[in-house]
Formats: C-alpha cells, structure tokens, sequence
C-alpha cells in the first residue's frame, strides 16, 4: 500500500493517544483533527483508514510480528506491517482450531472469541467474527415528515450522491460511496438522520401509534426517539430521557431540524417533572447500554477497551433499568427492551429472567408482524435478531414484552 509519510507520521500519533487513554476511537480522531485544523479533507481521510485498519487488525498484526521474533512491536512496526500486508485476508478459516490461533486470526480477544464459540458454535461464530472486519455501510433514515424515501432517493441522487433503498426498512437509503453529508443541504433541511438498518427495525418494533404516550428511557442522542416521531406522524407524545445531558442538548437541535415537536426531552434526574405519566405509558423503550458488541464494524477500538468483566456491570444495570422503568408502563402496555450486542448474557438471558420474575410475557411474533419486521429476524421464541453475518445490518436484539392487564 503506497501512502504519504504525511498520513503515517499522524496516523501513529493518534493510535498513540489511544495507547495511552483508550478512549472511543472515532472521538480521538475528532479531536486530533481539530487540533490540526492544516490537514486537508482528503488527508483526514487516508490517516482515519489508516487508524481504524490498524485496530481493526492489530492483534493479527502483532501475532504476525511475534512469529517473525519482533516479541514487543513498536507502534511503528506494527502500522509498517498494516501498510506492507493490507488488505487482510478473512475468507479463509483459520490453520487451527485452538483458541489463541482463532483470536488473532479474526483479531478479537480471546474471552471475546469463547464467548461467541460458546453460543454459536464454531462455524457461525466465525462467519460473525467474520463479518466483523468487514465495513459497514452508511445508512440513513428518511425523515417522512417532510419527504418520502424516494424523494430523498432522487434528491440525493441530484446531488450526485451514490445510493440505493435498503433492503428490510422502508425508511432506509445506503450510500454506496462514503461520503461526508453534514453540509448537505438535505441534512441541513431536516430530510434525514444517519442510523443503522438494524436501529430502524427496532424502532418499528415499538410499533407506535399516533396519540400514544411512549418513554424512551435511554434516548441518547435521541435516533429512536426521532423515529417514533415521525412514526406517530408527531402526534402524540414521547418522553425522551438519559442521563447524559450533552446528548439530549444534541437530541434538541436533531428534533428542531426535524420538526418533530412531540418530543419531551427530560434528563434522568428530573423525571418527577412528569411523573404523571408513571403508570399510563402505552409503551417504554430500553435501548440498554450494553457492551456494542454488535457493532464491531463500526468500533474495532472496542476489541480493546471492552473487557470481560463489564459484561457483569452492563447485566446487572439492565435488570436495574428493567425492574426500575417497567413500572411506567399502564396495564398491557409494550415493553421493548433492545441492545446492540450479540452475547445472549445481554440479551435472551436478561429478558427471560425479567419475564419469569415480573409475570411479563412475550409479545415479539404479534409486534414484528404488525410492523412488519422480515420473518428471517425473527427467533422462534419471538426475538429481533439481526447479524452482520446473514445480512448488512450491524448485530442487533430486540424482545417486547406485555404487561400483565391487571397490573
């Protein structure tokens, strides 16, 4: 790979910033950029590929430079080995079966790697692990308050983008060519949002109606929150909650672009001030944080800063959230509890317990048919389940659950 000493010199910089804090890499790379505000579009572009290659394939790299006797790479050696052997190849199955040869072939940790063995069994969790080095797609979502999908399609398509409508949702458009939108006058006009297919299909999944009280109790940013929005055609009203205060400073510009006004954005600490819906929610959302196992594509950094002993911490406050904002639901209300994760201590562990304690019951084949959702997402105990593997969306679960009538 023939590439500018320009792009190398940063590229090991900022993978240099991630050794010391291993913070989210797509937030380093954004304050690396800012700081070096000389470096052009196109150069920006080469030293992020170069950054989340790197990552992405880092543990195959260093296997690689161990075999060649190099027991402790320097940064620059590992990233001179990405440049002189890229692109990695994933086609093939690994030469063994033992755990350490698997790990560094898909360059996933090992407790990672035994995890996925465990639950899929050998074939399927290496297509997964597969999958997880490919790129993802950029996806957006049609906002239909103000256009219709293939509106937007030639609209974009004017404007010289490349796309095409996405396969499951009938929201979705996939940019066949990454290319930088924010300035896009459609962005600005409120047209679209980015999120994922598989995000979109939970949304649907909630399948809200117009006039319904819903709790997004995890909103973040507020993805989900907005398509309920426009779901319920902005008629009725959504209680968007998260402890994070700077995304829901975010959520309220993406909802002014929109012009979404049935969004109530209420940071988690101050939920008393509508306390009057407690107990009269015809639906709450739990978009759970989780450990974003499902969106390896997107985040190699997290082979890295994921460790196995947060997968404890994020179960134990999924049952809290569970337990906590169930009680917000009025009686035969929908509880939709989904995370981007692929581990089943995440996901069919966390809602079956709730289900067997709380007099809860599955509700998923009834919700996903009325929403339409592809049968081939659908588990036969009624679950969303979508997988890089068997399809371009990231990993993805969902389950809804119905409170009981007389409660």
């Amino acid at each position: 790979m023939t590439i500018s000493e320009t792009v190398v010199v940063h590229a090991d910089a900022v993978i240099h910033s991630f050794d010391i804090e291993p913070k989210p890499l797509d937030r380093l790379v954004d304050e690396y950029f800012r700081k070096h505000r000389e470096l052009n579009s196109r150069t920006r572009r080469a030293i992020a590929d170069v950054v989340f290659n790197v990552i992405r394939w880092r543990l195959r790299i260093e296997d690689a430079l161990s075999g060649q006797g190099i027991k402790k790479p320097t940064r620059e050696q590992i990233v001179g080995h990405y440049l002189e052997n890229a692109p990695f190849d994933i086609s093939g199955m690994p030469s063994k079966k033992s755990l350490g040869v698997v790990a560094a072939h898909y360059s996933l940790p090992e407790w990672f790697v035994k995890r996925l063995i465990k639950q899929r069994g050998d074939e399927d969790a290496y297509r997964l692990m597969a999958a997880f080095k490919t790129e993802a797609p950029v996806t957006l979502r049609t906002n239909t308050l103000k256009s219709s999908r293939d509106e937007l399609v030639a609209t974009l398509e004017k404007a010289g983008q490349d796309v095409q409508a996405t396969e499951y949702s009938p929201y979705g458009i996939t940019l066949k060519k990454r290319a930088a939108l924010a300035a896009d006058e459609s962005f600005k006009l409120g047209l679209f949002e980015m999120q994922d297919e598989a995000s979109q299909l939970a949304s649907m999944i909630v399948a809200p109606e117009p006039g319904e009280i819903i709790l997004d109790a995890c909103a973040g940013a507020g993805g989900k929150a907005l398509m309920l929005a426009m779901l319920m055609n902005d008629a009725g009203t959504i209680v968007a909650a998260d402890i994070d205060e700077r995304k829901l400073k975010y959520l309220e510009k993406r909802a002014e672009r929109a012009g979404v006004q049935s969004i109530s954005i209420q940071a988690t600490k101050d939920l008393e001030r509508v306390e009057k819906y407690r107990g009269q929610c015809d639906a709450v959302l739990l978009d759970v944080p989780c450990s974003g196992s499902g969106t390896l594509r997107r985040s190699p950094d997290l082979a890295f800063r994921l460790k196995e002993d947060d997968l404890e911490a994020f179960a134990a406050m999924q049952r809290e959230l569970l337990q906590e904002y169930s009680s917000w639901l009025k009686p035969g209300g929908r509880l939709i509890y989904s995370t981007c994760s692929v581990l089943e201590e995440e996901n069919e562990r966390i809602v079956e317990d709730f289900m067997h304690s709380s007099g809860f019951s599955g509700l998923g084949r009834e919700c996903m048919a009325k929403a339409g959702i592809d049968q081939k997402f659908i588990t036969p105990e009624g679950y969303f389940k979508a997988l890089p593997s068997k399809s371009s969306m990231d990993g993805f679960f969902a389950c809804v659950m119905g409170k009981p009538a007389n409660r």
